[in-house]
């Protein structure tokens, strides 16, 4: 094996290139290759391979690179180390180069790399850099009076300053293609603009805990206000939400968590929780909307000392209202008989209270008149009263319930049925699978669904329910909904579950006016009865008559067969 004296007299910096399509570093290394007597080797072409150590000697090297036909003339040779293996070493420690030629041994002592003087600006101890005007990282022109200011403070914790006069906000810009967003601070206050198309998002061990949307604010996780809390805007809180003053929200309130309040709560729009709780001293809850739903509670509802008060309705109806115009007297609203009423409190389960109280003082009616009892008790007899199950076993259970079924008694009564939207359960499954892409999510199920384009239909998520626009049929058993980016989440380790279609013709029976019918019917019953008793006692004092004259017959006839028995007896 032949042995070699290697002199390596020229070391370049790490060289940094970029292009349009690939970042790659490399290394500037020359040298010379004398044999064993001091002499240059042969001119010609030499493979060698160059190995990078932490240590002077021994140890395992951090990166190799074998490269052939390394030309070599008068015993110089010249080689670009990292242009067939990656020179991916991290280059915060010191190195030491080790080279073999044609498979030889590593030849010693190994070489250490330096820097070059300019570069002594990024590896100095106690220099700066730069120490005058702007710096550009990958720009050799960077906008004037801008400034990166890195410090290592006496605490020994990094810092990254950006600096402007007093009367110029410092600002810190982010710019992915034509979306900017930018970090300033203004009054004391830093404000974080995420742009037209770019939502600021704040990411915490992972996952995503605080963002701001077009409607508001969204917080992942708990949150605690120790204060009074005004939000101009909507609120949505996917955890707890803990307030100790009060709560004043313009707008909607949605928290998947518990809602303690020790203060008052005004809401001007929906306030959508899991539990609402109020503290010893809790003052009045107070919902004021014109439309939708006020409050939802899906579990527990702690009630407030004072009072819950709700303004405004929520008017479910589908049935079309008209208006009709009068002369002299002015519009007139109608509907038909079939109409639904407007809403102000929705609750899926139990109501449990002492006592309903509603309102019934005559001087709010007109018209008033006395049922026909005779046509009620008519049109009680043709309800049928049936036993059934739901088919939504998680909110209704598994046992049977004794009720009447909404369209047979359209039929009979249909000023006791009321029609609106809501969701049927008539898909009840969770998906096989779900694709997210973007906006849609596309949802492939086990049973045909009989969804359409344009239908909306009800799914549950992690923790919440939503109802999502159809916007595609691939087949009869998978469909694609629209909104996944507000309303959605990501993949879950559990399916989705589909619950089915929101329907604009869902029945729902009105039990106040079958109360109503059932009282009005018992009083023709009454009425009946009493009839019934009145005809008895006649019947009674009538027969009572009839048994004294029979008793008086019965006497006489007994006389007379005495008188006939002592006749016969004489003779």
């Amino acid at each position: 094996m032949k042995n070699f004296l290697l002199h390596l007299f020229f070391v370049a910096t790490c060289v940094l290139f970029t292009s349009r399509i690939e970042a790659q570093s490399t290394l500037s290394l020359q040298g010379t290759i004398r044999n064993s007597s001091g002499t240059a080797v042969s001119d010609g072409n030499y493979s060698m391979t160059f190995r990078l150590y932490t240590a002077e000697s021994g140890g395992t090297p951090v990166w190799t690179e074998t490269q052939n036909n390394i030309k070599v003339v008068g015993g110089v040779y010249s080689a670009l180390l990292g242009v067939s293996t990656p020179l991916d070493a991290a280059f915060n420690v010191p190195y030491f180069v080790g080279i073999s030629v044609d498979g030889g041994s590593e030849m010693i002592p190994r070489f250490r790399l330096t820097s070059a003087p300019y570069a002594r600006a990024l590896i100095g101890q106690s220099n700066t850099f730069p120490s005058a005007g702007p710096v550009g990282v990958g720009t050799a022109s960077p906008q004037s009076g801008v400034e990166l200011h890195v410090n290592d403070g006496s605490s020994g914790d990094a810092t990254i300053l950006v600096s402007s006069a007093s009367s110029k906000s410092p600002i810190l810009q982010l710019k992915q293609g034509t979306t900017v967003a930018e970090v300033d601070i203004s009054s004391g206050f830093l404000n974080v603009d995420g742009g037209s198309a770019l939502h600021t998002r704040l990411v915490g061990k992972g996952q995503e805990r605080l963002k701001t949307t077009d409607s508001g604010v969204g917080v992942t996780g708990n949150m605690a206000v120790s204060g009074n809390s005004t939000v101009s805007g909507n609120s949505t809180v996917t955890g707890d939400e803990t307030v100790s003053g009060d709560l004043s929200v313009t707008g909607d309130v949605k928290v998947t968590g518990v809602t303690e309040l020790s203060g008052g709560a005004a809401v001007g729009g929906a306030l959508f929780v899991k539990n609402l709780i109020s503290s010893q001293g809790g003052e009045n809850l107070i919902l004021a909307r014109g439309a939708a739903t006020h409050i939802a509670c899906s579990e527990n509802f702690t009630a407030f000392t004072k009072h819950v008060y709700i303004s405004g309705f929520e008017s479910i109806t589908t049935t079309p209202h008209w208006k009709t115009e009068y002369p002299g007297q002015g519009p007139t609203w109608t509907s038909d008989v079939g109409g639904s009423k407007d809403i102000g409190l929705s609750v899926e389960k139990s109501i449990r209270t002492t006592a309903i109280r509603i309102f019934s003082d005559a001087r709010i009616k007109k018209d008033v008149r006395t049922s026909s009892s005779f046509s009620d008790l008519e049109t009680l007899m043709k309800l049928r009263v049936a036993d059934y199950k739901y088919i939504d076993t998680v909110k209704f259970g598994v046992r049977p319930t004794k009720g009447f079924i909404a369209q047979e008694v359209e039929k009979v009564y249909p000023v006791a049925v009321k029609t609106m939207s809501d969701v049927v359960p008539d898909i009840y499954e969770c998906a096989l699978k779900c694709d997210i892409s973007g906006d849609q999510a596309t949802f492939t199920l086990r049973n045909p669904h009989k969804l359409q384009v344009g239908d909306r239909v009800r799914l549950y998520l992690s923790n919440n329910q939503e109802i999502f626009d159809v916007v595609a049929v691939g087949s009869d058993r998978t469909f694609t909904v629209s909104g996944w980016e507000e309303k959605g989440e990501p993949e879950q380790p559990f399916p989705f579950f589909v619950y089915g279609k929101e329907t604009g013709d869902f029945k729902e029976v009105d039990y106040n006016s079958i109360h109503n019918l059932n009282v009005s019917a018992t009083q023709e019953l009454a009425r009946q009865v009493e009839e019934l008793r009145a005809e008895n006692a006649e019947l009674r004092s009538k027969y009572e008559l009839i048994l004294r004259a029979s008793e008086s017959v019965n006497e006489r006839l007994a006389k007379l067969e005495a008188l006939l028995d002592s006749s016969a007896s004489k003779r």
